[in-house]
């Protein structure tokens, strides 16, 4: 008897020990996942409290907390900086161009996914080459493209650039997406007399509606950030996004330091994109993962 309770111990404090280093990983997975979230979210704390303090306050000390509340840097960043232009020429670049671009590559998904021709192979990759091809390789190709064709400093020509970096995005998502709608419901409405743009428009568009949620908000996103084709391809002050606008601001206080103000106007862009994460967060996340999880 005593001989099989020898036995038994070294299981049972091998399970312990086994118990014990599954709590100290958890502990250290944890511990990581807090100090990576203090690294994330402490920049965007410091830029919001410190839009708040005076430039005396900053350059005396750049962490402390504000004093008072400045609400006038908000003032002084909006009407210096422009930015209520910024922030409609945003809204109008993003919305437009997601829209444009969402229903083409919906289009390009559904025909590559389901359609067997020859050469479809190809026009997918094309597409996907469009997604790994860095914008500043394509920069000044597209300035001497839209310099011939006369859209240099306008609305419409910067927005069809923005469509045309959306479209393969979409396209890569999309048809995987596309590829898991069962095949007998495409069948049985072609049967039934719908024509192939019908079933697209009336089965597949809504079947695939949680994947152009998803592809809009990144696509979005996207736009809303991007400076480098507004920096190159938009002169005039009335059609900056709000990026480009916030690149000015800062440009225009560099000699007098009124770091203040052009942290106010960080703020004032933020803002849009903060509310948009905490609201659809879940969208966000789906989407970053669909192509990966459906294709």
């Amino acid at each position: 008897m005593r001989a099989m309770t020898e036995a038994k111990r070294p299981t049972t404090q091998s399970y312990d020990l086994q118990k014990a280093k599954r709590w100290a990983g958890n502990i250290l997975v944890y511990l990581l996942l807090v100090c990576w979230t203090i690294l994330v979210i402490f920049p965007l704390v410091w830029l919001v409290y410190s839009s708040f303090k005076s430039n005396k306050e900053l350059y005396a000390s750049v962490w402390g907390l504000p004093s008072r509340l400045a609400w006038d840097n908000f003032a002084r960043a909006w009407e210096k900086g422009q930015l209520g232009w910024g922030l409609l020429n945003s809204l109008f670049y993003s919305v437009v161009s997601v829209a444009i671009a969402d229903l083409f590559a919906a289009m390009a998904a559904y025909v590559l996914s389901r359609l067997n021709f020859r050469g479809g192979r190809a026009i997918f990759y094309y597409f996907m080459a469009g997604v790994f091809i860095p914008t500043s390789l394509t920069i000044i190709p597209t300035y001497f493209l839209l310099r011939d064709m006369g859209l240099m400093d306008s609305r419409l020509g910067l927005t069809l650039v923005y469509t045309a970096w959306n479209v393969p995005f979409g396209v890569f998502v999309l048809y995987g997406f596309f590829k898991t709608v069962p095949s007998e419901i495409l069948d049985a409405a072609l049967i039934d007399g719908a024509s192939e743009f019908g079933v697209f428009w009336r089965i597949v568009l809504p079947l695939g509606q949680s994947g152009l949620v998803a592809v809009s908000i990144l696509n979005f996103l996207w736009v809303w950030n991007e400076l480098l084709y507004a920096l190159v391809l938009v002169r005039r002050a009335a059609l900056r996004p709000l990026p480009l606008a916030l690149a000015a601001l800062k440009a225009s206080t560099y000699l007098s330091g009124d770091w203040a103000v052009v942290f106010a106007g960080a703020t004032i862009t933020a803002v849009p994109l903060i509310i948009i994460y905490i609201l659809l967060q879940r969208q966000i996340v789906e989407g970053a993962t669909m192509g990966a999880i459906k294709g």
